[in-house]
């Protein structure tokens, strides 16, 4: 009951929110507002942590992904439990992965619902959720996915 909820309420809220210009920069911090400046283009979110063994193999697979459709599509990684941006750069060289990070607000997991990492989600040009994957995925699927976005 209370995910229907929380759905109901966060919906309503990317509805009533007005579009907000501008991509959020590398490093900001993901908020509501923050959320609201990827209206406009289909969005896929990772969350991950530095700590998470299978994040560090799905995050160079969702790199080429990023490479492909860049221009077309928001992507983004969303770090949990960390604000040290030199270790999350390091992360990124040592990993091999290129996606834009965001750093995780305090309301990330209540707003996105997060229960593990890694979690991929893809959301509409309106900011509706499409689909969700907990745990490293099939980097085709998630392909086919962004292509009906497109």
């Amino acid at each position: 009951m209370f995910n229907i909820i929380l759905s109901i309420f966060s919906a309503i809220v990317i509805i009533f929110t007005p579009a907000i210009s501008g991509s959020p920069s590398e490093y900001e911090i993901l908020n509501i507002k923050s959320f609201h400046k990827l209206k406009g283009k289909p969005t896929l979110l990772v969350f991950w942590s530095l700590h998470c063994i299978p994040c560090r193999r799905e995050l160079p697979h969702l790199d080429d992904l990023y490479e492909r459709y860049r221009n077309n599509v928001n992507f983004y990684a969303v770090v949990l439990g960390t604000k040290d941006i030199k270790k999350i750069e390091k992360a990124k060289k040592d990993w091999g992965f290129n996606i834009p990070v965001l750093l995780s607000g305090e309301d990330v997991f209540s707003l996105f619902n997060i229960i593990g990492t890694p979690t991929i989600i893809i959301f509409d040009k309106n900011l509706k959720e499409v689909k969700r994957f907990l745990g490293p995925q099939d980097t085709n699927k998630i392909e086919n996915i962004i292509k009906t976005l497109l």
